[in-house]
């Protein structure tokens, strides 16, 4: 009997690449993506997600992109900030770094 299993996905920038070519595919204008169509996104998905009713965490493609398409703001909260690279992620932020 398997107590546990484990999968190995693609890379998180793999994935970021992967969303954002879909994104271009279905219609989103290649210089909103990444500033307006991805983090809304993942703000949409992130919203859908928590939903209690099953009935309520369901979309279409054609009904989320018409979505991101609409939207003229960008979306700033925790899953926002969280889109970083995972190179960008590792590097230290030299501002708040002191001298010594």
């Amino acid at each position: 009997m398997s107590l546990f299993s484990m999968q190995v996905g693609p890379a998180f920038d793999d994935l970021v690449t992967q969303v954002c070519a879909a994104l271009k595919e279905n219609g989103i204008p290649e210089g909103e993506i990444d500033t307006l169509a991805y983090p809304n996104a993942i703000n949409m998905v992130a919203g859908i997600s928590v939903k209690h009713d099953p009935a309520e965490r369901t979309t279409t493609r054609l009904k989320f992109i018409e979505i991101l398409k609409s939207i003229r703001k960008t979306a700033i909260s925790r899953w926002t900030m969280a889109l970083k690279t995972r190179k960008q992620c590792l590097q230290p932020d030299v501002r708040s770094l002191k001298p010594t």
